[in-house]
């Protein structure tokens, strides 16, 4: 059983996030965002639990996740009002909170986000996209060049 699967059950039976009941909750969840920023980029991917779009995409991002941590990549998952932390070191944000903040609607649809780490969005996917593009555009981001270049001057 990949990586992702196994945490997605784990997640799954353990993390739920229900809909904020008060603005004190939506604020709990900026703030959750707010620590992103300038630290980690987020890969938000919004889906029905079972959709086969969501397994295959997950099942992609499972053999790469050397490279999702090397890019400071953390993965949430987005389900009806609940939210998952798949992959990196954090808590998911509550649900409502990112569908309202990046337009991800009502729709069950297979949605992916990605969000940089100045926290404005650098791409959006309705299919399930190959590991590699996603690398293609983070290591084409200002930031990341920068990274590199930091990495290879102290080596």
């Amino acid at each position: 059983m990949s990586v992702f699967i196994l945490l997605f059950s784990i997640f799954t039976a353990l993390q739920t996030v229900d809909e904020p009941s008060s603005n004190a909750d939506l604020l709990l969840m900026e703030r959750n965002l707010s620590d992103y920023i300038w630290d980690k980029r987020l890969l938000i991917i919004s889906s029905d639990r079972d959709s086969d779009l969501l397994v295959e995409q997950l099942t992609l991002l499972s053999e790469v996740t050397n490279d999702l941590e090397e890019r400071d990549l953390v993965v949430i998952q987005v389900s009806g009002y609940r939210s998952f932390a798949l992959f990196g070191d954090a808590v998911a944000p509550a649900a409502k909170g990112l569908k309202d903040k990046f337009s991800l609607g009502k729709s069950q649809n297979y949605k992916a986000i990605l969000v940089g780490k100045d926290g404005t969005v650098k791409q959006r996917w309705e299919t399930v996209f190959d590991p590699t593009d996603l690398f293609t555009i983070i290591d084409a981001m200002p930031m990341r060049i920068r990274e590199l270049d930091s990495s290879v001057s102290e080596q």
